[in-house]
């Protein structure tokens, strides 16, 4: 009985976030399993869990699936742009009030995570005529100015990359065949450098260019 209501309050707790807070239904899930745990109401305890090892074990295969289900390597593209986000926003409530307007409103911004109101507000950039580039660092900006966090981003249009380097590294490698662009270097290649923070970088037919973000407008 006590495990059949522990299951049902964890569907429930799923479907609240997924209707109310627009949050993923697993997000629900893991909430529901803290609260009822050993760190907190302790309805769950150690021996417990121990006993229900087979029920834990196709709960999580459970989750894994419904995480699975909803990978879609399409997010963040819009037409020919593809859009990429490492980070978080520090506040996203205040930021997406704040600008939830300006964004772009198209399937892939209204995913319901933090990176689709960069790729919205930067979309709507590109979608006005600016560059790349430009559009990554005016996103970038805009969500400085309301709540701010780690914002480094990378963005394609099929003729150039650019990216914007906010709190999270990015590095560069530049070679005779092309550019390689990374948050890491994948290899010992000396020829890694790490880009300044702050910083637009963009790679097309031209070259590479590295600019401030500020003096992108």
């Amino acid at each position: 009985m006590l495990v059949g209501a522990i299951l049902l309050c964890g569907l429930a707790v799923g479907q609240i976030f997924v209707r109310v807070l627009r949050l993923p239904r697993i997000t629900g899930f893991v909430a529901a399993g803290l609260v009822l745990g050993p760190g907190a109401l302790g309805l769950l305890d150690q021996t417990m869990l121990g006993q229900l090892s087979i029920f834990v074990d196709i709960s999580l295969g459970l989750i894994l699936f419904e995480l699975g289900r909803r990978l879609d390597l399409r997010w963040f593209t819009h037409d020919r742009w593809l859009f990429s986000h490492n980070g978080r926003l520090h506040d996203w409530a205040t930021a997406r009030k704040a600008l939830g307007a300006q964004a772009a409103d198209v399937p892939d911004t209204r995913v319901g995570v933090d990176s689709a109101l960069l790729f919205g507000l930067a979309l709507a950039r590109w979608q006005a005529g600016e560059p790349l580039a430009v559009g990554l660092a005016g996103a970038a900006r805009d969500v400085l100015a309301h709540g701010g966090g780690r914002l480094t981003m990378l963005a394609s249009d099929g003729r150039a990359v650019a990216g914007v380097v906010v709190g999270e590294p990015m590095h560069l490698l530049a070679t005779p065949d092309g550019t390689v662009i990374a948050s890491e270097p994948h290899d010992d290649d000396p020829g890694w450098r790490e880009v300044a923070d702050l910083t637009a970088v963009h790679v097309g037919a031209d070259g590479l260019t590295e600019t401030p973000i500020e003096e992108l407008a």
